[in-house]
């Protein structure tokens, strides 16, 4: 498939442009009301504040369409405060924001009475923040949750299939078209036969082998190989995992993590964290198809 995304600078800065006013027409005018009315959450004054944004998502945004010191709000998981989620030069940064005593609220050495003075600290002093790793990077770039962003979806030009799934009793099949293994099977077609696409891309989180840190990566399952990248954009992989040596894939709830899956492979056990349990399970079924094959 090809993508027909823009990527220049221009128009990531028009994707990160401020919310119009809600009085204007047009989908990204609804979609700004839409999320107002969400709940009666005080930080929803803050255009970059999204929600119902998780951690991973919130992770895949950034790092597929952002610039080092890209900023969001969203809420904590764990329903204590605020977490700030901030891209850095390959990766994403979560500092808490807390609520103290008399509704204080505390984000890093400062304290503010009310959001307006937190939201005033972001616009106009433009903070800098670090963590333990010593990587600091300046807040510049709010991510408004008002931006529309239909045009980032891919554009289907080109569709084949590999494979094709006979199924005898369904009366639409096409008893005249090719059988499996012919070279016409390789082009696109308008036939009612049913089509095996066993192949998926997208963001996962992956756990570390050594410091069991996890970081978003991308991945791309094609044939027997599970291959990840540091983001979408980058060409050559970090690594490629040889399924044809897969013990096993299932669900699993050891990590404590939502939407976890795991990969056995003969020297390590792989640990991954889709976006969703619709998403986690769809790799799971695609990952047991390829080991099915072997």
């Amino acid at each position: 498939m090809m993508a027909t995304a823009r990527s220049s600078s221009v128009d990531l800065l028009h994707r990160l442009r401020p919310p119009q006013p809600h009085g204007g027409g047009g989908r990204g005018a609804a979609a700004a009301r839409s999320l107002t009315n969400l709940s009666d959450d005080p930080m929803e004054v803050l255009d970059w504040f999204h929600p119902q944004l998780t951690r991973h998502a919130a992770e895949c945004m950034l790092i597929d369409n952002a610039p080092e010191g890209t900023f969001l709000l969203r809420s904590s998981s764990d329903g204590e405060g605020y977490v700030l989620s901030v891209k850095l030069s390959s990766s994403v940064q979560h500092v808490r924001i807390t609520i103290g005593p008399g509704g204080r609220y505390h984000f890093g050495n400062s304290s503010f009475e009310s959001v307006r003075g937190l939201k005033r600290h972001f616009e106009l002093e433009k903070p800098v923040i670090g963590g333990d790793s010593n990587i600091r990077v300046v807040l510049k770039f709010p991510y408004s949750r008002f931006v529309e962003e239909s045009h980032l979806y891919t554009e289907v030009v080109h569709h084949a299939v590999t494979n094709y799934i006979n199924d005898s009793s369904d009366s639409d099949t096409d008893s005249s078209s090719p059988s499996h293994g012919s070279s016409s099977s390789m082009t696109a077609t308008t036939s009612t036969r049913t089509m095996a696409i066993s192949s998926k891309e997208g963001y996962l989180t992956k756990q570390g082998r050594i410091r069991k840190t996890w970081r978003v990566r991308w991945f791309i399952l094609r044939n027997q190989n599970l291959s990840y990248y540091r983001t979408k954009q980058h060409k050559k992989p970090l690594g490629t995992l040889d399924l044809t040596e897969a013990i096993s894939v299932d669900l699993d709830t050891s990590k404590d993590k939502e939407f976890c899956f795991r990969i056995i492979m003969p020297s390590r056990t792989w640990y991954f964290l889709g976006n969703s349990v619709e998403d986690s399970q769809q790799w799971v079924e695609l990952l047991r198809l390829k080991l099915a094959r072997v």
